[in-house]
């Protein structure tokens, strides 16, 4: 569990609360040694995602923390705005972007023809081709 300067220790499911609330405060993650509320939730955080990585870790946790986007990578985070940005054009449009078309300063054109090449490698995550078949970009 969490530990303040006072020694109070706080439960893995008070962590987590504190976690949420955190992120719900600044919209992002706490980085490693970062205070909150007197709790180094920052430790905390990334004593977690080691724990997952190397341990039996529970999945009911893992799965919490996978929800709040513990996990999410700062690339997996840049494809979820781009493809965000590809719903609201297909909203706007009622179309795919062409190749060269730009939306909102973005090339989004091009960013779509990359995710048709990168999702014919197997590495291509699941969720992503999904995504990219419900909106038509995929086949």
């Amino acid at each position: 569990g969490l530990l303040d300067f006072h020694g109070n220790v706080l439960g893995w499911d008070q962590s987590y609360a504190l976690l949420e609330a955190y992120v719900a405060e600044y919209q992002r993650y706490p980085v490693a040694k970062e205070l909150y509320q007197d709790y180094n939730l920052g430790n905390w955080c990334e004593a977690q995602k080691f724990l997952a990585r190397n341990t039996a870790y529970p999945a009911d946790r893992l799965q919490k923390l996978r929800d709040i986007g513990l996990f999410t990578t700062t690339q997996d985070a840049k494809w979820e705005r781009q493809f965000a940005m590809l719903e609201q054009f297909v909203a706007e449009f009622g179309r795919l972007p062409k190749q060269k078309e730009l939306y909102r300063g973005q090339q989004i054109g091009v960013w779509c023809a990359m995710q048709k090449q990168r999702a014919k490698k197997l590495n291509y995550p699941a969720e992503r081709v999904q995504k990219l078949k419900e909106i038509g970009l995929l086949v």
